[in-house]
């Protein structure tokens, strides 16, 4: 038999909590302050995980909306070369600037 437990203060403000880390990919301890209590969220989505109830929750989210399956968007991050974040610039840009394309 699974222990009950106390229901959250603001359901709402749990499970929007619960959706902003997962959305983010932010560690628990981040978790805005207008959510509740980190711990208390994370604790939350730990026994509903466990009973199974967010695996439930996608189910249904998918037949109500006739889709055959979901996907799951990584949040993380590549880190990319500092040069890989400048446009390419033309010659004449090159030139107005005084980069040398001779070596």
């Amino acid at each position: 038999m699974l222990k009950k437990g106390r229901e959250p203060a603001n359901l709402f403000k749990t499970m929007s909590g619960i959706w902003w880390i997962l959305i983010t990919g932010a560690p628990w301890n981040q978790l805005p302050a207008y959510f509740g209590k980190w711990n208390s969220v994370y604790r939350f989505f730990s026994r509903w995980t466990k009973r199974g109830l967010f695996k439930e929750l996608l189910e249904r989210m998918v037949r109500r909306h006739n889709r055959g399956r979901y996907n799951v968007i990584d949040a993380t991050h590549i880190k990319v070369h500092q040069d890989a974040c400048h446009f390419a610039q033309s010659p004449e840009q090159q030139r107005e600037k005084g980069v040398s394309s001779r070596i």
